[in-house]
């Protein structure tokens, strides 16, 4: 018999198992009142915590959470409409002002086929600039 007495690690382990993991540790823990003495204390103790009721609260912990965050507003977003409606004042002057030029690019189109190119090059721009608006907000929620 050894002089050693096994490790608490392994003690525990066994309180917990049953089981030892060598020949050389079942043999000395066979023979050790100590060890033997240690692992009925801690099965003891594991006995005592699966006793024990699971705690329970005595609030409505998920109502008390919700009342501390904020309501997220609904606003509407000025900035936003503020920007746009600037981009569109500075493009409606800037193709009014250049109105003589934009008769020469699309002199040989008719009124129809510029009407659907212009449509189309605003359309692509207001889409755009919605997707940039909208990464905008996922990034800032983000970091909330």
């Amino acid at each position: 018999m050894t002089s050693i007495h096994l490790d608490e690690n392994t003690i525990q382990q066994y309180a917990i198992t049953g089981v030892l993991a060598g020949e050389e540790q079942t043999h000395h823990f066979l023979h050790c009142n100590h060890c033997r003495g240690r692992a009925a204390a801690y099965k003891e103790l594991l006995a005592g915590i699966k006793a024990q009721p699971a705690p329970a609260f005595d609030f409505d912990l998920p109502a008390l959470v919700m009342q501390k965050i904020p309501a997220k507003k609904a606003a509407i977003p000025w900035r936003a409409v503020l920007v746009i409606a600037g981009l569109l004042g500075v493009i409606s002057l800037v193709t009014y002002n250049l109105r003589a030029v934009f008769g020469v690019i699309f002199e040989g189109l008719s009124l129809t086929a510029a009407s659907l190119i212009f449509i189309a090059v605003i359309s692509v721009l207001i889409f755009q600039l919605v997707d940039v608006v909208n990464k905008y907000h996922q990034q800032t929620n983000a970091l909330d």
